[in-house]
């Protein structure tokens, strides 16, 4: 199924989830289920254990099916004490754009864990090329 195809389905599965339907019920609890186990994925190969930081809820899933994007509310915390949940309510590409520019003005600024995370990866990476000559 198309991205397209997908969403369109989706509120009547959200409806249906609604008025008590078994088969809609469980395709939503799943998703759930699929998102917490991508989320500690994310986590755990950043890092994040044990750092404060935001998980940011973006695509129109969240829209089509808002029990899905409350759900994700109340279940990400568990997965990390310190962290926030927060709907992103702009599209995506906003964001890197507006990075792109304070970047041209000198003032990007990037969580310290991503600067760590990628530090790690590059430090990682000329190990292996160089230790391999």
């Amino acid at each position: 199924l198309s991205p397209k195809s997908i969403a369109e389905v989706a509120k009547y599965v959200q409806l249906a989830r609604d008025e008590g339907d078994i088969a809609a019920t469980a395709i939503l609890n799943r998703a759930a289920d699929e998102l917490m186990a991508a989320a500690a994925a994310v986590m755990a190969r950043l890092e994040l254990g044990d750092r404060a930081f935001t998980f940011v809820l973006a695509g129109g899933i969240f829209l089509a099916v808002p029990w899905l994007c409350d759900q994700m509310q109340l279940l990400l915390p568990a997965l990390a004490r310190q962290s926030t949940v927060m709907r992103l309510n702009q599209e995506p590409a906003l964001g890197a754009v507006q990075l792109a520019l304070a970047e041209l003005k000198g003032g990007a600024r990037l969580p310290a864990y991503v600067i760590e995370v990628v530090t790690a990866q590059f430090v990682a990476c000329m190990q292996w090329l160089f230790g391999r000559r």
